[in-house]
């Protein structure tokens, strides 16, 4: 892949990014044959390492940079608080999406989601028998179970709100980080992408199932 005006060292950090990407989605896959054929999920630590690859938020991340016409030394992007409201980012976009869609992705029979594994990381005795069809089906406890995992979801997105505020904070605070003039503009675009994901969930209809149409 060549991107005009691309610096050389970004085009391999992007490429590098569409990788991690597409190896993400192979496993992700994976994950659906192994529930759909042992009823096998993976860990939530797992899930939550993938899914942020996944979701598409780290290649997002270097083409922000791009657009913004900048190339930040490796060392900047290599540092632990960078790093960490990257991952913050990806999470909070991941976890958007999987709570928003979870509702539409459980009738159509899809559980590869965060809401889904919550209950059996809590419980993982309860791994063989969630049935995600309780929920749809009128059984009280599998909506209790899912109601509560959805809470859990919320909680752990506002979370990762806050840390993305708060690493943003501490990055401008930071006298080698925010020596760099284009620091700032960096950490806004970054963040712009968790805004702008969230804006993006609450005006389209993607996961939305249409009004059922009378005979």
């Amino acid at each position: 892949m060549k991107r005009d005006g691309m610096p050389i060292s970004q085009q391999a950090r992007f490429e590098a990014a569409a990788t991690e990407y597409v190896m993400a989605q192979v496993q992700t896959v994976r994950w659906n044959e192994q529930l759909a054929l042992k009823g096998k999920a993976p860990s939530l630590p797992d899930y939550i390492t993938v899914r942020r690859v996944a979701v598409g938020a780290p290649l997002c991340i270097v083409a922000s940079e791009y657009d913004l016409g900048i190339d930040l030394d490796i060392d900047i992007l290599l540092d632990p608080l960078v790093q960490a409201l990257q991952a913050a980012v990806s999470d909070h976009v991941a976890w958007i999406n999987d709570i928003l869609s979870f509702p539409k992705e459980l009738r159509l029979g899809e559980v590869l989601n965060l809401v889904c594994l919550l209950p059996i990381h809590n419980n993982p005795c309860a791994a063989s028998g969630l049935d995600p069809a309780a929920a749809l089906n009128g059984n009280e406890g599998g909506r209790s179970s899912f109601g509560a995992a959805a809470c859990r979801a919320w909680e752990m997105t506002a979370s990762r709100h806050e840390e993305c505020v708060g690493l943003a904070s501490r990055i401008m605070d930071s006298p080698h980080l925010s020596a760099n003039p284009n620091m700032e503009d960096y950490v806004r675009a970054i963040c712009s992408i968790a805004a702008g994901n969230w804006a993006w969930f609450l005006k389209c209809n993607r996961y939305i199932d249409p009004p059922a149409t009378s005979e």
